[in-house]
């Protein structure tokens, strides 16, 4: 995001504190376990006629009925009860067309693969529902606090009651007192630019499609007391994946107010100003048709030069676990610089559901990974600026067993893959109130909002395996079934970039 523009926000602030926190580990298991792939042969085979196995040994010597054998697994059992377990894997495998007999080892299921044209959808939706601006916010000054905590070398602050003055090349805040010193007074006329905005929003967050929520046009002279108001609402959500496997990210941006003076006076000292601000952010992923919110910020902010007090709201959860609750109500200024952060576990209860011939998937799939945010905000009576950035890291994970005849299991299975399901980066910004430009010399009601996301999604590939084991740990054969493959999805664009300031005149 380009603001182009160096602004002086208009207050004193109370003392900084950098409070920051992390929780231990979050676990949560899921309602339920379900999946839309549909795991069958592909194409269809016809009927092999059944041959049972005959109890011997390599060299073709019979085998004694009640003799003990050691199966992998550790069980011991007779050799007649494995060859019984033994042939009826092979009768379930003959009636879908398959053999241990055979060397064909893999499997095409329906479904399982989900690199296709619903995927393709999904990215060409995100890219045309983009908010527009630059690709990239390396050249919008570093955050308020980066400067004031002198983290991103941009200087550092010295807080005073009196008089605020702030270093670095951004010098974001100014005291009033030495605004009005530094300011030399000009005629009460000024040229509105012009201006129209419009952004789709999501019923994620109570949206439709909102279009030209402000429009302002001509070349007026103001007189003094002049009201600007500022009123914007932006959302958007984006989804990615299917039921079994899905990433989706959003957010909500809400300002509204007035720049304002007493009727007759255009002086700063006399303003009636009052603005409120809401920034939301949402990321989450899809398993087995759960759809979980890993990480939801939830932040409002508004000041008021008539009552001379500012308000702070925050809620965070991660996985579903509440991290941050506040509310605070201050007198003219308050200030705020924290980080949380959580890992987590989500894990479904265990599931079966049958995927070729004689085999049934057991098992637990889950969702691993941290989520958190990190928040900077600076409120005054006349003006608020903030940013938050909540972030997620998550992979997918999944505890498999294949179940055929478990009485004596002569298969075992398990899952090979890895799946990155969302590593999320989402940037949401507000700088609104009253400001100074020191270029042109003028009071401005700022309206600078923007949103910013990187992103990588649904990466990387999952898929069953089943092995049937002969005599002794002899491994005759084994089968994988691809269950998901996905292409993956990266970019680092901005969502949302809007300016539109208003020239004051004011003095």
């Amino acid at each position: 995001m380009k603001l182009g523009k160096l602004f002086l926000a208009v207050g004193i602030i109370a003392p900084l504190g950098i409070h920051g926190i992390a929780i231990g580990q979050q676990k949560r298991i899921l309602p339920s376990a379900k999946t839309s792939t549909v795991f069958r042969r592909s194409p269809k085979r016809p009927v092999i006629k059944f041959v049972p196995f005959e109890m011997v040994d390599a060299a073709g010597r019979p085998i004694p009925s009640n003799r003990i054998v050691k199966l992998p697994n550790g069980k011991s059992v007779t050799a007649r009860a494995y060859f019984d377990s033994l042939n009826r894997i092979e009768q379930g495998l003959n009636s879908v067309g398959y053999s241990m007999r055979d060397e064909q080892t893999s499997v095409t299921v329906e479904g399982g693969s989900s690199t296709n044209p619903t995927f393709d959808r999904q990215i060409r939706s995100f890219e045309k529902n983009l908010g527009g601006g630059s690709d990239h916010i390396d050249d919008r000054p570093s955050p308020l606090f980066e400067a004031m905590t002198g983290k991103g070398s941009k200087g550092k602050v010295s807080l005073s009651k009196s008089d605020l003055k702030l270093g670095g090349p951004h010098g974001m805040l100014i005291a009033p007192k030495s605004i009005l010193d530094a300011i030399q007074k000009k005629p009460p006329t000024i040229t509105s630019p012009s201006v129209s905005s419009g952004r789709q929003t999501n019923p994620q967050f109570g949206g439709g499609k909102q279009k030209g929520s402000d429009t302002r046009t001509g070349t007026l002279k103001q007189p003094l007391g002049y009201q600007a108001p500022i009123t914007f609402t932006a959302a958007q959500d984006f989804p990615f994946g299917n039921n079994d496997f899905g990433a989706h990210f959003g957010y909500r941006i809400d300002a509204k107010g007035t720049a304002l003076t007493k009727s007759d006076s255009g002086s700063f000292s006399d303003s009636q100003s009052e603005f409120n601000t809401s920034i939301s952010g949402i990321a989450g992923v899809t398993l087995m048709s759960n759809k979980i919110d890993l990480v939801t910020v939830k932040a409002n902010f508004s000041g008021s030069d008539v009552s001379r007090k500012v308000h702070f709201g925050l809620n965070v959860f991660v996985g579903g676990f509440a991290l941050v609750n506040e509310n605070d109500d201050k007198v003219d200024s308050f200030a705020w610089h924290d980080g949380y952060s959580a890992p987590f576990i989500e894990e479904t209860p265990e599931f079966k559901f049958p995927v070729f011939g004689p085999f049934q998937v057991v098992g637990k799939a889950g969702v691993m990974g941290e989520a958190g945010v990190k928040l900077t905000a600076a409120i005054f009576t006349s003006h608020i600026q903030a940013e938050a950035n909540p972030y997620v890291r998550s992979k997918a994970y999944a505890e498999i067993g294949v179940a055929v005849d478990l009485e004596v299991a002569s298969a075992q299975g398990g899952i090979h893959g890895d799946l990155t399901l969302l590593n999320d980066d989402l940037k949401i910004g507000a700088n609104v109130g009253v400001g100074y430009d020191q270029n042109k010399r003028e009071f401005q009601a700022l309206e600078e909002i923007y949103c910013h996301n990187s992103f990588e999604a649904l990466n990387g590939t999952l898929s069953f395996y089943a092995r049937v084991y002969g005599l002794f740990g002899v491994l005759l054969h084994e089968w994988t079934f691809p269950w998901t493959s996905w292409r993956g999805f990266q970019s680092d664009k901005s969502l949302l970039d809007k300016v539109a300031n208003q020239p004051l005149n004011w003095h």
